[in-house]
């Protein structure tokens, strides 16, 4: 018959031992800097049988893979702001790349299209001769110094009417040759520094002439159907600063690749007490990562953790796996079956990265045979068999009993040698024991008397051959435990109440 034994976190059997790989370590619990606990499971299975081990796994904190790119409008009216972000470039660019694992940094600038004509029954508008609507000063990379150089040379002038050509930096971002340098497997951010609205015509029917600088060719931009669809599927998050009044449609720009727009004071500042270098880090995404497992276990001992992964985990947190140990029906008696549990994470089924690993060592026990307990009459202290045999066992007038109450317990089988196992004297409410197999007692039944042991013997004969005298109300029960926690009863030390 299989057995199974489950136990949760510290609730843990006498045959199970959970513990740290360094001998004498004290146990850590879940909430300690441990990535697999217990990291050990050390126990003693029959075949056969089975055991339960609640897992938790920690996530190390995961810093993410980010490509951060700064966008800046240079029209005149953005002198001041471009002053606030001279100065504040440097610890921008260090701050992001103390909260990632791997920063990339881009600097892009624009003003508008040299001359515009648009789509919404205006005039012509113009721009100075020398405008560009799009540069990349510097493309995403890891040179920050060159970043910072890029912001340091800019200067801000021009610009003959209010919209910008913001709608063109957008489908940059997100268009399938980005002149950006945007990494395929990394966050991407967009963090556009403006202070007027896209040419847009109320986002219905205004357009950007695109690359050509030409409007009515086929490369014209539309801010909803071009620009905003071109950043959601390259997957950019767009975070716009502005120092203008169109705040409510730039956050609803945004918020459509989960990014967000705020108004910044024209000191740099940003309402709330939130400094702008905060104000970035809360766009960089908490990385998830999916956690799972891989068992090497030798033959006839199987582990099984379930679920098989967790999916999205965040990074520093802890999951739960339930581990079910079992040990083969023929495995061979007095072995010992070690497994390796690796845990991975990373984007499963793919190859992981290891967080963690736990040990397990079981020792395969010896198949026991059942265990047996019984009394025998026994000898007084004095040696002398007591009734002589026949007087009052079956068939007899008390068939079974005892008068003289001596009887020797004993028991067999089970785990372990006759001599571990430990016996037992139960009677209603209580017990007294334990008694040492082969122990001879006199029981003595006083019906309404208290249960009562005491110890006796004789100089004279056989000294010490009955070692207790035990009164109970009733007859006893006799109960063996051997080694394993096995355990047999019987009722057969049977004594009758006094005459009345």
């Amino acid at each position: 018959m299989k057995i199974k034994r489950c136990m949760a976190g510290l609730i843990v059997a006498a045959l199970l031992v959970l513990a740290m790989a360094l001998p004498g370590a004290a146990q850590p619990g879940p909430g300690d800097s441990v990535p697999v606990w217990p990291s050990n499971v050390t126990a003693e299975l029959a075949p056969g049988e089975t055991m339960c081990v609640n897992k938790t796994v920690t996530v190390p904190t995961l810093l993410p893979k980010a490509d951060v790119v700064i966008s800046v409008d240079l029209t005149g009216s953005m002198i001041e702001e471009l002053t606030n972000l001279k100065t504040e470039i440097a610890s921008i660019v260090e701050a992001l790349s103390n909260e990632t694992a791997d920063l990339n940094v881009g600097i892009v600038s624009h003003e508008d299209y040299p001359e515009y004509y648009d789509y919404c029954g205006y005039a012509a508008h113009y721009g100075d001769a020398t405008n560009e609507p799009f540069r990349v000063d510097q493309a995403v990379s890891g040179d920050f110094a060159a970043a910072k150089a890029a912001v340091q040379a800019m200067s801000a002038g021009g610009g003959a009417d209010l919209p910008e050509s913001y709608a063109r930096v957008m489908w940059e971002s997100g268009h399938s040759d980005n002149l950006m340098g945007y990494r395929a497997d990394a966050q991407k951010i967009l963090i556009m520094f403006l202070d007027d609205r896209p040419h847009d015509c109320g986002l219905d029917t205004g357009r950007d002439p695109g690359r050509d600088a030409d409007v009515g060719t086929g490369d014209d931009i539309d801010l909803e159907d071009d620009a905003i669809p071109a950043m959601q599927a390259a997957g950019v998050t767009l975070l716009v600063v502005s120092s203008g009044t169109h705040t409510a449609l730039w956050n609803g720009i945004a918020g459509v690749t989960g990014g967000s727009a705020v108004q910044i004071n024209a000191d740099g500042t940003v309402p709330g007490g939130i400094s702008l270098t905060e104000l970035i880090l809360d766009l960089v995404a908490e990385v998830e990562t999916d956690v799972w497992w891989q068992v090497a276990a030798d033959p006839g001992l199987s582990v099984v953790l379930t679920p098989a992964v967790h999916y999205d985990v965040p990074g520093g947190s802890t999951v739960q796996f339930q581990e079910t140990i079992t040990v083969a029906e023929d495995a061979t008696p007095c072995t010992t079956l070690d497994a390796v549990v690796t845990f991975y994470a990373n984007s499963y089924p793919e190859e992981g990265a290891v967080i963690g690993r736990q040990y397990v060592s079981i020792k395969v026990e010896e198949e026991c045979p059942p265990l047996v307990v019984w009394c025998v009459e026994s000898v007084n202290p004095h040696g002398q068999k007591v009734p002589p045999a026949g007087k009052t066992t079956m068939p007899g007038p008390k068939g079974g009993q005892n008068e003289d109450g001596f009887y020797q317990l004993l028991a067999s089988g089970g785990c372990g040698e006759p001599e571990d196992i430990e016996m037992y004297v139960d009677y209603a409410g209580g017990s007294f024991g334990p008694f040492v197999n082969g122990t001879v007692i006199k029981f003595t039944e006083a019906p309404g008397a208290p249960p009562s042991q005491k110890k006796i013997g004789s100089a004279n004969g056989q000294a010490g051959a009955v070692s207790w005298h035990i009164t109970l109300p009733s007859d006893p029960v006799i109960r063996a435990v051997d080694v394993a926690g096995n355990v047999a009863t019987c009722d057969c030390c049977l004594v009758p109440p006094p005459p009345k």
